[in-house]
């Protein structure tokens, strides 16, 4: 007997300056470690926002810029693991390959030997940074990430039968 799988989500949109707010959309998709994960890059984007706009505390942008790409990496690594024999397991890597490749051209900007690199221009490059990452966070977890999740459950429930 399948059962299925609805993601829930909390909708919060936090309204950053006149011209610019991030929707928080918090999908959660019933596996604890990703969960936890989506909220900690949902959390790191905020804390982005926030240092663009200059709230809460001073924080080092280069800093959050570095957790932030090193999560998402170890995020995917997670996430594929657990699809890992899942019909669409080579489509949601490419997905994931396709992301990855922008984060590398966005993160590249923070780099202050590449010749996108100016002072002036980093709040520039952390808007777009985290516009990117809040459309990727709303679009691929609730559309992309919901799709494998009956096929983790499953593989989740057999592998606890078998011991």
């Amino acid at each position: 007997k399948r059962q299925l799988v609805v993601a829930r989500t909390a909708h919060r949109v936090v309204h950053l300056s006149p011209n610019l707010e991030i929707c928080m959309s918090l999908v959660k998709l019933g596996i604890d470690m990703l969960d936890a994960e989506h909220d900690a890059l949902s959390s790191l984007n905020l804390d982005l926002f926030n240092a663009v706009n200059g709230r809460g505390p001073e924080v080092d942008t280069f800093d959050l810029v570095a957790r932030l790409y090193s999560l998402a990496q170890s995020h995917f690594r997670s996430e594929e693991a657990l699809f890992e024999g899942w019909q669409g397991s080579q489509h949601h890597t490419r997905l994931h390959s396709d992301i990855v490749q922008r984060l590398n051209i966005l993160f590249a900007k923070f780099d202050s030997l590449s010749p996108d690199y100016t002072a002036e221009n980093q709040k520039e490059h952390l808007v777009e940074l985290s516009k990117f990452v809040d459309s990727w966070l709303n679009h691929h977890v609730a559309f992309e990430d919901t799709k494998y999740i009956e096929y983790v459950l499953e593989k989740q429930k057999q592998q606890v039968g078998s011991s």
